[in-house]
């Protein structure tokens, strides 16, 4: 899928093409990142239709995943590269063809090759896997193979997203225990630490398979709509958040029934609105 704007490769070299939109000095991101994707995909495009040698690029196709998938390609970003094929024999050839320029051209990169069924195998095993393939996208090659295969991609995540979700928000945890927190840190770890880029990507992945999430990240806010809570999906501890419980009468007495995902479990207490209840080992 190669871009509309043309790019120029100073000496075929794609590193010295996105440093010299890095240099701009009119140049801000994210637009720079999204030119430094697009001038990724074109130089791609040309290694793919070479290493083809002239065969036909069905059942071969090159996907794009992280930052490269998402368009936001910084100058020391790896390229993160997958190239899917329907058992054809010269996928092994094809892809040398691809990853050997772009380590003579000095740029770091995540890749590997796979079938479709190898792909959904990969994901089950391992969430960075499925996290990297909610973000990808087709650079060139088969239309039809790569719809199908993020297609597929996007069922297995719809299928196993209680799990993976707890799994996500497990790894978040162990992440911000790690690198601490963004706000408070003298010299904080942006990407990784709490509130920094790992964060906004988790928030992301999360949106895209949770109704709920998604209405909040890509709605406008509206004072009319109430969130409907899937019966798997809880407000979860990080954020302390709370159902709030029905309004009664002052006085009276109801049973308020408050649930988080903190470790506890479920709890039940009986209190008189518009008390709220205890928090969790109160």
């Amino acid at each position: 899928m190669s871009p509309e704007r043309a790019f120029s490769f100073p000496n075929g070299s794609l590193l010295a093409a996105r440093k010299e939109l890095a240099a701009d000095p009119e140049g801000e991101y994210p637009e720079v990142g999204r030119l430094a994707a697009d001038a990724a995909d074109a130089w791609l495009s040309e290694r793919f239709g070479a290493a083809l040698a002239g065969s036909s690029p069905t059942g071969m196709a090159l996907l794009a995943v992280g930052g490269l998938g998402r368009r936001e390609l910084l100058p020391g970003s790896d390229l993160d590269l997958v190239l899917v094929h329907d058992k054809r024999k010269d996928a092994r050839r094809v892809a040398e063809r691809i990853w050997y320029p772009i380590w003579d051209d000095n740029c770091n990169l995540d890749h590997s090759v796979r079938t479709p069924k190898e792909v959904l195998s990969a994901a089950e095993g391992d969430l960075k896997v499925a996290l990297g393939l909610l973000d990808a996208r087709l650079v060139v090659g088969d239309e039809k193979l790569a719809a199908d295969v993020l297609a597929r991609v996007n069922r297995l995540w719809q299928a196993r997203r209680e799990r993976w979700l707890r799994a996500l928000m497990d790894s978040v945890a162990a992440r911000h225990k790690e690198f601490g927190d963004v706000a408070f840190l003298l010299e904080p770890d942006l990407k990784e630490g709490r509130g920094g880029l790992r964060d906004v990507h988790a928030l992301r992945a999360a949106s895209k398979v949770t109704s709920v999430l998604n209405a909040t990240v890509h709605d406008p806010p509206s004072t009319t709509r109430q969130p409907s809570w899937p019966p798997w999906w809880q407000p979860c501890s990080p954020c302390r958040a709370l159902r709030r419980p029905p309004r009664t009468a002052p006085g009276s007495s109801s049973k308020i029934r408050t649930r988080w995902r903190t470790g506890w479990g479920k709890a039940t207490r009986t209190r008189s609105w518009p008390a709220w209840p205890p928090r969790p080992g109160r």
